[in-house]
């Protein structure tokens, strides 16, 4: 069984402070809004393609940001 999330977070915390245990996260990086939604148009591979939740997202983002 596998999960995937993307998290929003707004910080100024380098990714370098991250720090997961157990190995539980595959990847950690930092992408701006423009270029997560491209991701999602563009359907990369290893990202969950959710198009109801990330449209909702992204109204979200445009609305309050």
């Amino acid at each position: 069984m596998e999960f995937g999330y993307v998290y929003l977070l707004r910080c100024n915390k380098k990714i370098e402070e991250y720090i997961f245990e157990d190995n539980e996260v595959s990847e950690v990086k930092y992408v701006n809004f423009e270029e997560l939604e491209k991701m999602v148009e563009e359907r990369v591979e290893g990202l969950l393609i959710h198009k109801e939740e990330y449209k909702k997202l992204f109204e979200f983002i445009r609305q309050n940001y």
